[in-house]
């Protein structure tokens, strides 16, 4: 089972049972809280990214007869999505190292931890793409 997998089961989990993550002093807790925190970054990055495909489009639109290549895939909305499968590729494989590190009880909790602030860097980065 892939870790965003788990980490949406632990969320549901956790949102069901109402943990409270700001009073929550056992590892097990923080790995759903972990996974409550990643659902709604996800959930933000979701809406984000539609926005940034819809900038992209409207760039496209715009600058169409600026663009030194009319080649197809040379457009903003074409390098936004390539960034964005590139940037996936990359947080969950560095992340998933974080868990070589140290295997034990709390490395499920150290990468989602690193997935929730690599996340929310990305969402930041597509928001500044936006300029808003």
């Amino acid at each position: 089972m892939s870790l965003s997998i788990a980490l949406s089961l632990l969320a549901a989990a956790a949102a069901s049972t109402g943990i409270d993550c700001d009073k929550s002093p056992y590892w097990s807790k923080g790995q759903d809280c972990t996974a409550v925190k990643l659902a709604g970054a996800e959930k933000e990055l979701a809406a984000v990214w539609n926005q940034a495909l819809t900038y992209a489009a409207v760039i496209d639109k715009n600058n169409s007869d600026d663009y030194d290549s009319k080649e197809p895939g040379q457009t903003a909305k074409a390098y936004l999505v390539a960034s964005e499968r590139a940037w996936i590729a990359y947080r969950n494989t560095t992340c998933h190292l974080d868990y070589f590190k140290d295997p034990g009880t709390l490395s499920r909790v150290v990468e989602g931890e690193c997935m929730l602030a690599m996340t929310r860097l990305r969402i930041k980065g597509l928001k500044s793409f936006m300029e808003l």
